[in-house]
Formats: structure tokens, sequence, C-alpha cells
């Protein structure tokens, strides 16, 4: 081994040097995490500026061996351990500043010489200028300089240049040294990947020759190659699978794993199950490789046609793999009997579990918590308590992230068997007082009430251990939810006064927010019992004199419903709440009130549902603006607020008749920003009528524009018909106006949308303005002004709906119909992009932050969430993606209740 790395004293401990020992990876203990919190990391304060200065150092005359190698170890560390962004001017000086190294003849500075080439070249530009010397080295006599360049070269070098470096690659891959070859094999895998398949395929019969190596990595790398050349016929698949299950030719215990995968792909794909594949994978649980024993027994465990039957040798292969003395071997039977534990909880026999009991202590906490979670899916109802003891033996040793796992697994149990309520219920109280952090207490507060949903006799006992936990809670949000459930379900017990006493300390007690949830539960007792009603109208006076203003609010009306109003009217108005966005709702009563006195009464059905989008205060702050700047954006919100009031108040006059508004789309630009009238279209969705809203912006101060309409049609006939157009009076300078037409639309039959197309043109009288004066020209002339079109989108049907926890959303969603599309984005730079294209094709809203693409990301995954408006049906969406050179590729697959409403949507990208 090397010689101890001694680090500057810079970087570490106040002495002048610090000897690390070498470490051995075979002898690493858990105690090891005690004795390393006083070890200082050397490159903890490692600034990236100094590193980027430092590399001149390359360019020395003579190479400084130890130091390069120090500099190009700081350097590997800012991009991986730290995930440091370098810019593309940063990255491109550092990777020519490091191919100067190539001067160096020592073998440890040239690996890392190349290995931070690699990682650099996604980021610099202009690397194609290293391809020279690169190729050099593949012609190099020294196997690590020809295996490294070739790497190196595959991430530089693209399409267009494979031909060039065909004949190298080629030679690499039949090369008898095991390093060379397997690089050359990765290589033309990720160049495959990035769109040169067409080329590589040319090159089966070298791939073909270099699975017959000795060598273990090249098989498995040269099967993988050979699969993805042919994984676009699927029947060229299917022979590639079968000639080596049935054979003999495969040495290599990953290439097995890997054949493993493929067969059970060919099985999923196939009709029928082929028998020559399925004994392949029952021979393979008698490998003497245990990578390629669980890799069968995971992969017939996941056969679609799969039976209780056909568990038997695979449940018993893993029930030995129990008792291994390795961590990893326990934990990956675990879990696969976890997986089996969910579609064929009776598969697992008694042995199981006795040896899953015995792993409940197991010192490795995942192994102890999938040993937990799987029990609890495949116990007997006569052991419940039982199990229910031994887990909490040792629940308050493991942490939170383990604690919500076994709890999500109680929730199961809780439904199989809802006869058991009292223990299960007992369990979670307890768990309850234990100390942990609030996504652990809301999965045990979910939990009860998955409970009390199903198994209505555990009610009160699940009420009464809720109102203990808020006596001392700590999360504002779990007093709300739970205050909620009093309001609705305490009423309906048989002793619901019990309750009031818990709910009215949390009125004297708590933060304004959980006050004024209170006050709303003791409302709702007061409504449903009448010898409630007296005590509890006196407890909600004494709230009138609470200092914040919400709680005084809802005091008072509720008091005035309780004296005024029937118990129907009071009960529609405290159990129904508005499902309108706030902030529509406020504008659309200020244009009304500011409208002045009205016949016509405030319609709610004509607030859109859509949400209206404001600047952010940390937005309008970008540039370090002072005072000045604050009050422009003030002014510009305070306006923005008054126009969108303006606009509620003329969809209240104009379309409250239509009733309630479904969707409203966010503006589309029908002008470039530049034009001299600057034109957006909004579409307002009704049950039987679409409103096309025109906003026009004159940005002529010379011009007033007079009798502002639209001239609207279609070549195309999808059913809609325009039935009226409600012109602007004027449009003056800089001042917003809109226009508005109303068409009647076809019912969505089937979920099949009705898209269609139509021209614009803006009509308008045109009045010349003095501009010193003011003074208007009565005499005008009519002109017109050509706009793009308004297309009626896929999009559009869609409204987006806000959600959260996309992981139980995703899993509970399991068995609806559901269809995949695979299709990529040429024209996509980014990820980012990628992220807000296919979001604004589908028209949904992204879920949980899932739109926030990282640094330098080359994978995600994207999850949305939306409504169809015809039908009220949620619509979940997950989009995989992965960045190469020739653009995004993408994996979508939508979910909802209508298979085809997902077979629409899955489409979006061929229809876009």
């Amino acid at each position: 081994p090397p010689p101890p790395l001694r680090f500057l004293s810079s970087f570490s401990s106040p002495r002048a040097t610090q000897t690390l020992p070498p470490m051995s990876y075979n002898s690493w203990d858990k105690r090891d995490d005690d004795r390393d919190e006083g070890v200082v990391i050397p490159f903890q304060q490692l600034d990236k500026g100094q590193v980027i200065q430092d590399v001149k150092m390359f360019g020395s005359a003579r190479t400084k061996t130890r130091e390069s190698y120090y500099l190009l170890t700081k350097i590997l560390y800012l991009i991986i351990a730290q995930s440091e962004s370098f810019s593309t001017e940063e990255a491109t000086n550092v990777f020519f500043a490091v191919t100067k190294l190539f001067q160096s003849k020592d073998i440890a500075l040239r690996r890392m010489m190349y290995l931070l080439l690699k990682e650099l070249s996604p980021f610099a530009e202009d690397t194609i200028i290293a391809f020279a010397i690169l190729i050099k080295d593949v012609n190099s006599d020294v196997e690590m300089y020809q295996a490294n360049a070739i790497r190196v070269i595959s991430g530089i070098m693209d399409t267009g240049m494979l031909g060039q470096m065909e004949r190298y690659l080629k030679q690499a891959i039949v090369s008898r040294d095991v390093y060379v070859a397997s690089s050359a094999l990765v290589s033309s895998y990720h160049l495959a990947l990035q769109g040169s398949v067409d080329v590589i395929r040319r090159w089966v019969s070298e791939v073909t020759e270099a699975l017959k190596s000795g060598y273990l990595m090249v098989q498995y790398h040269a099967l993988g190659l050979l699969h993805l050349i042919k994984q676009a016929d699927r029947l060229a698949v299917s022979k590639l699978v079968l000639s080596y299950a049935s054979g003999g030719a495969l040495r290599s215990p990953y290439a097995h794993t890997l054949l493993i995968r493929f067969s059970c792909d060919v099985l999923a794909e196939s009709k029928e199950r082929d028998p020559s594949l399925y004994r392949y994978l029952e021979r393979c649980l008698r490998h003497k490789s245990d990578t390629v024993v669980l890799e069968a027994a995971r992969g017939l465990a996941n056969l679609k046609d799969c039976t209780e039957d056909d568990l038997a040798a695979p449940v018993s292969v893993l029930q030995l793999f129990l008792n291994s003395p390795k961590a990893t071997l326990r934990f990956a039977a675990c879990r696969t009997l976890n997986k089996i534990a969910n579609k064929f909880p009776d598969a697992l026999g008694g042995g199981v579990t006795y040896e899953l009991e015995n792993l409940i202590t197991d010192s490795n906490r995942n192994i102890a918590t999938l040993a937990i979670t799987t029990l609890l899916k495949v116990e007997s109802e006569h052991r419940v308590e039982r199990l229910m003891k031994q887990i909490a033996a040792f629940i308050s040793d493991i942490g939170d992230e383990f604690k919500t796992v076994v709890v999500d697994a109680i929730r199961t149990l809780a439904e199989k068997f809802p006869s058991k309520h009292h223990a299960i219920l007992s369990f979670l109280s307890g768990m309850l007082r234990d100390s942990g952090g609030v996504e652990y207490k809301s999965a045990i507060v979910s939990t009860i009430l998955t409970v009390l949903d199903r198994t209505p006799s555990a009610k009160e006992a699940g009420l009464e251990h809720l109102c203990e936990f808020i006596e001392d809670c700590e999360h504002t949000r779990l007093s709300k939810q739970i205050l909620y459930l009093l309001g609705e379900e305490g009423p309906k017990t048989s002793k619901p006064h019990r309750y009031i006493r818990f709910i009215y300390n949390r009125v004297i007690l708590e933060k304004p927010t959980v006050r004024a949830a209170a006050v709303t539960a003791l409302a709702k007792f007061a409504n449903d019992i009448d010898s409630l009603r007296a005590p509890v109208t006196v407890l909600l006076q004494r709230c009138m004199q609470d200092p914040d203003d919400e709680v005084r609010d809802r005091a008072t009306l509720y008091l005035a419903l309780l004296d005024k109003s029937t118990r129907a009217e009071a009960k529609q108005l405290l159990n129904n709440p508005i499902d309108v966005p706030i902030e529509n709702l406020e504008a659309a009563l200020v244009g009304y009130l500011d409208a002045g006195p009205s016949e016509s009464p405030f319609l709610i059905t004509a607030v859109p549902r859509e949400v209206r989008k404001t600047k952010k205060k940390s937005e309008q702050a970008i540039g370090g603006r002072g005072s000045a700047g604050a009050v422009v954006d003030e002014q510009a919100e305070a306006e923005e607020a008054a126009n969108f009031a303006k606009q509620m108040a003329e969809l209240q006059s104009l379309f409250g008749e239509l009733g309630q508004s479904l969707h409203a789309t966010p503006p589309v630009d029908l002008t470039e920003e530049e034009s001299a009238y600057q034109v957006t279209v909004v579409k307002h969705f009704f049950p039987a009528h679409l409103v096309l809203q025109y906003t026009v912006v004159n940005t002529l101060n010379e011009q007033e524009l007079r009798n502002v309409s639209m001239d609207i049609g279609s070549d195309e006939d999808a059913g809609y018909s325009v039935t009226k157009v409600t012109p602007a009076a004027v449009c003056l300078f800089k001042t917003p106006s809109s226009i508005y037409v109303t068409l009647t639309r076809p019912q969505s039959v089937d979920v099949s949308l009705p898209r269609q197309t139509f021209y614009n043109n803006l009509t308008f009288d045109v009045h010349d303005v003095n501009t010193q004066t003011g003074e208007v020209d009565e005499t005008g002339f009519p002109d017109e002004y050509p706009l793009d079109d308004t297309v009626i989108s896929l999009s559009n049907f869609i409204r987006p709906k806000l959600t959260s926890n996309v992981e139980s959303l995703w899993a509970s969603s399991e068995g609806t119909p559901q269809a995949v599309a695979t299709f990529g984005l040429s024209s996509v730079p980014t990820l980012a992009a990628a992220v807000r294209d296919i979001s604004t094709m589908l028209g949904m809203v992204a879920i949980d932050n899932s739109d926030a693409v990282g640094a330098g990301k080359t994978k995600h995954i994207l999850y949305l969430s939306g409504t169809f408006i015809d039908g009220g049906i949620d619509v979940l969406a997950r989009v995989r993606m992965k960045q190469s050179k020739s653009g995004v590729g993408m994996e979508l697959t939508v979910r909802s209740a209508s298979e085809t409403l997902s077979q629409i949507l899955s489409q979006v990208a061929f229809n876009a």
C-alpha cells in the first residue's frame, strides 16, 4: 500500500502535519462513527476560487508530482463530495490546465488526470481540442493509458466523430487486457445511449467475441452492450436471451445477474411463459454466487403470472439467507420477502416468520425494520398482541424514518384485522407519547384516522387518545387536524360533552391558528347538539375577547349563525368550505364593490378557480434595490390587483349566468413583445361554454382605440360555436382592456378532447391623440391587426391540482388504469426546460417541488397532478427524464380513473 498521506496544516489541525493511517475497508466497525467525531476532514473548508488559481502550477516546466496529485484530489473533492458547481469558463480553464499533465510519466498522477478530465468534460467547452493527444494515448503500449483515454474520449466527442474512433474502439473491445476491453465496452454503451447506436450496431461480431472472454467483468459489460444494440428488435432480444440461458457460455455471476433481468423482461412481454427461461431462473437458484441466487429469487417473485406455488423454491432460498452472517444478504432477503408478502402473504410459512422474528433484534436497524414490516403483513390475527409487544421492546432505539416505516406497516395490519383495533390503538397512543418529529407523529395520526375510518366501533377510543395527544402536542398542523376531526366526529359519539374540555383548553393555551380551529370545532358541537348549545355559546362569547382578529371574527360569525340561522343553514356554512382561491374571491368582491350599486347579486360561481400568480418579494428585491424600487413594486402590485379586481367584476356581471367556472388557463401571448398592440388570451371554461378573454394593451401614446372587438373564426369544426362578442369600448395608452368572446363548447364524451384552432383579427377605430394637450380627434378610421391563432389544446382541459406527499400518492394509485409512452425532445437543451415544456403540454402542476432540477444532473423524475375538468377525474403523471447530447429522453406514465384519458394524455408529445 502507498505510504500515509501528510496533509498541510492549513487544512487540518493546528499541528504542523497530521498523519492518517491506512484504512482497511474490510475492518470497518459501526463504532468508528463515534471515534471519527473528533477527526478533522482536511478539505472541509476548501475554497474553490483558491483551488482554481492553483491549477497554474500544472503548466510549470518541471511537474511537481506530489503537489499535483494533491491538487487534483482537491478538485475532485469539490466536484464529487461537495457537488460544487463550476461555470463553463471555470471548467474549461481547469480542463486545459490539467491536460498539461500529459507530459508526466507517473502512473498514479496520470490516472487522477484522466479521472478529472472525464468529470469536467460535460461542463467544459472546446474539449475536442484534446482529441489528438488522447488518440496518442489510445495507441500507447501502456494499458492504463489506453483504457482511460478511451473513457475520456467517449465523453468529449459527438456522434459525428465516432467514425474516427470506430477502428480503435473495435480493437479495444477484443483486447486481451481486461481493463482496456471493459473500458471500450462501457464507453460504447454510453455512446449508444447518446444516439450512436446505429454505428455501434455494426460491432456485433466484436462484442460477441468479447462475450467469450474468460474475464468476469468483460462478459458482464459485453452482454449489456449486446442487449442495448438489439433492444429495438424484440425477436432478436428473445433469441439472445434464449441462446445464453440454454447454453453454458457465461461464467461471470454479474453477467448471469444481467441475463436474469433480461429473461424476466422477455417473460413479462410474452403472452405465454417460456419453459426454457423459467427453468433457467430455477437453475440460478442453485448457483454458487449469492448475487445470482438473490436476483433469480427476486425475478421469480416479480413475474406477472406468478402463483403461490411458484414461490416455494424462492422463499426456501431466501429463508436460508436470513441466517447469513453477511448483513447485505440478510437485508436483500428481507426486502424480497417483504415484496412477496404484499401479494402472497400466505407464501411465507412458519419457518420464515420464525427467522424474521429473530431479526427484530438485529443490530442493523434497516434489517430489523424490514423484518417487522414483513411480519406485520403476514402474521395471523391471534398473534397481533404478541408482535406488538416485541416491537415495543426496541422501537425506541431506531430513528424516526424507520419508525415511520413501521407505522405505515401497522396501518396495513389495522386494515387487515379491524377487530384488533384495541391493541393497535394502545400501541399507537404509546408511540404518540414518545419524542419524535412532525413527520413521524403525522404518520401515527394518519394511521389512527385510518383505524377510525375502517372501524366505527373504535371511534370513541381513538378520539380519546387523540385528545390526550393534543394536550402536549408541539406541532400546529397536527393540532389543527385533530381539532377538525373532533368537530366532525365528536358530536356523533355517545358522550360528546367529554371533548369540550380538551377543545376549550386549546383556546386558552395554544397559538392563534390552533385557537381559531378550536373555535370552529366548538361551534360544530353547539350546532349539532341542543344540550350543548347554551354552554358552548358562553365559551364562544369569551372567545370574543381574544387578542387575535381571526379568533374574534370566527367567534362573532358562529354566534350570529347559532342565533339567527337554522341548523341546516349553519351546518352548510360550518362544514362546506369555500372552494375558490381566497385571492380570487377577494379581488372579485373588491371589483363588485368598486363598480357601485348593482341590482344583480354577487355570484361566487363566476369566480375563477385558477390561482392568480403575483411576484414574490424575494424576486422584487433582486439587484439590491432600495426603497424607491420597493415603492415602484408596491405601486405595480397595487395596479395589478386593481386590474384583476376589475376583470373579476366584469366576469361577474357578464358571465355569472353561465354557471361555475371550471378552469381558467394561464394567459398566452398572441403578439410579439415589441408589437404596437400587445394581446393575450385567457380561456375560461364553464359547464357548457367557453369564454375567450382577450386583453389588449395599447403601447402607442399618440393613439386611442375605440370599439375594440375581435374577429374570430376557424376552418375546423370540433363543435365550438361563437354566440356573443363583447367588445371593449375604449383602449387607452398602457391601460389593459378586455374583449370577451363567448362560445358554446361540445362536451368531452368519453374524454375525447375537442380541440380546435381559431384565427384572430383585432378590429378597432383609431383616433389620433395630441400628446401635448391630450386632446382626442373624434374623426377616427377603422383598422385591424392580425394576431396569432388561438388553439384549444389538450392542456386546457386539465386543471392543475396542488397536492403533496408524492410517494404515498403514487403508491396509492397502484391498480388504476395507466398508460406509458416513451419519446424524446430533441430541441430541448436542458432538463429544466424539459420539465417546463412537459408541464405546459399536460397543463398539470409539479408535486413536492419535483420540478426543481439539481445543477449538473443528467437524470430527473418529475411528478405532476391535475384534474380533468369534465367529470372531475384526478390525473397523476410521472416523467422519467435523461439528458444526452441529442436531447432529453422521457418515459411518461399517466394514471387516472379513465383508461381512455390516460391513453390520450400519454400521447401528449405526439399531439403537441
